[in-house]
């Protein structure tokens, strides 16, 4: 797959910071995207090749990562994006701990073990970004 290095960022709103959650549990993408989207500019997408998409079209700071998809899985993704050599901090999810093993080995910024609640994840962005621009 061929991107721009740099994505279109003219549909992002003005100000706020670019969160990108790929989930394939439609469900938990929606409350994610819901208690995110007060702060950020928040985009989804259900596995690893429609984020990739999604990634170069919205030019995220951070992204949010289920290592266990169908299709194109976490790994494909962090795969992709790392070989295109764009720095961006990626959150890896997962109940399973070996595949945060195997996220940090492939150099994700930070991991979250499922479930967990949405002031962890906050924690989290805020650590990696700072805290939300007022």
């Amino acid at each position: 797959m061929d991107f721009p290095l740099y994505p279109d960022r003219d549909t992002a709103l003005p100000d706020r910071r670019r969160v990108l959650i790929l989930e394939d549990n439609e469900p938990l993408r929606e409350i994610l995207a819901t208690l995110l989207e007060p702060t950020y500019d928040v985009s989804t997408a259900d596995d690893g090749e429609a984020g990739l998409t999604v990634f170069h079209q919205t030019g995220p700071d951070i992204v949010i990562l289920d290592m266990m998809m169908p299709e194109a899985d976490g790994r494909f993704f962090i795969l992709c994006l790392f070989a295109q050599g764009i720095p961006v901090p990626v959150i890896a999810m997962s109940s399973d701990v070996s595949l945060l093993s195997d996220a940090r080995r492939l150099g994700v910024a930070d991991t979250l073990r499922k479930p967990f609640n949405i002031g962890e994840l906050e924690a989290k962005i805020d650590l990696l970004l700072g805290p939300p621009q007022a």
